[in-house]
């Protein structure tokens, strides 16, 4: 079998996300809270008090990874205002979370009925959709949040419109999106990584070594899966040194990836 053909078997379509993975962000799972008493008093208005409890809430997802402790405080958030977007928004991360993915869309839903324009809650929404494997459904969502003009992370929906497209098999929808998206923020990783394999699947070579050279000045650690493209890209170039770091590496931190053994396949015929 011809070397180059066999390591240049490479797909772009990927398996569905988990939820811990970094492919779609679930924005506003960070909190500052350090302590509960004294947070709730007479004086306080009801939104501050209704902040207050899912701010410990996202902290209890975020830090602590304790959905109970956190559906408890939405809870008495709902009791505050049981028509509240936000708590709405994060009931259903939480729910995601705890693997109660009915009460989960339930709540992402509700979130939208009580405010159609709450992008952020769109946003999440399209996240649960992909990770559930319902990319016609998510894109249907990110391509209303992408439209919001002012949605602060706008640069990342778009990437994350990008993967859903990817799935969906539309490669030059998926391409703008990504470009879209990193004009927007050059700080994102993800769209270079995608935008190099897409260049590469393309056979634009230049445009997928400069993405990935993009791609490596951003990361402190390559994956499996970039360290593999990096050698499809250098195969072309005949780079031989470049080629030969990249299976170093890959050899040495991802032994026991599909990416290694894919490798080892080639190199041994």
């Amino acid at each position: 079998m011809n070397k180059n053909n066999s390591v240049c078997r490479y797909v772009l379509a990927k398996k569905a996300v988990k939820l811990a993975s970094i492919a779609l962000v679930l924005w506003g799972l960070t909190a500052c809270v350090t302590t509960e008493s004294g947070i709730f008093s007479v004086n306080k208005s009801e939104e501050k008090a209704l902040e207050s409890r899912v701010q410990i809430a996202l902290r209890y997802l975020s830090d602590e990874k304790d959905t109970d402790m956190a559906i408890k405080h939405l809870k008495m958030a709902l009791e505050i205002d049981s028509k509240s977007p936000r708590v709405h928004e994060v009931l259903g991360i939480a729910f995601q979370q705890a693997g109660e993915l009915e009460l989960a869309e339930q709540h992402f839903q509700k979130a939208l009925k009580y405010d159609p324009n709450y992008s952020r809650g769109r946003n999440n929404y399209a996240a649960f959709l992909y990770a559930q494997g319902q990319y016609a459904d998510a894109k249907k969502q990110l391509e209303r949040v992408v439209k919001d003009v002012y949605y602060e992370n706008r640069a990342a929906a778009f990437s994350n419109l990008g993967l859903n497209y990817l799935k969906l098999g539309d490669i030059e929808q998926a391409k703008q999106a990504f470009v879209r998206g990193l004009s927007m923020d050059t700080s994102q990783t993800l769209p270079k990584l995608e935008l190099a394999d897409i260049c590469y699947q393309q056979g634009d070579y230049a445009s997928a070594q400069s993405y990935f050279d993009l791609y490596k000045s951003g990361v402190s650690q390559a994956s499996p899966r970039s360290l593999l493209l990096g050698i499809q890209i250098a195969t072309q170039f005949e780079d031989k040194d470049a080629i030969a770091s990249y299976s170093m590496v890959l050899k040495n931190l991802y032994p026991k990836s599909k990416e290694f053994l894919e490798l080892k396949t080639w190199q041994t015929q």
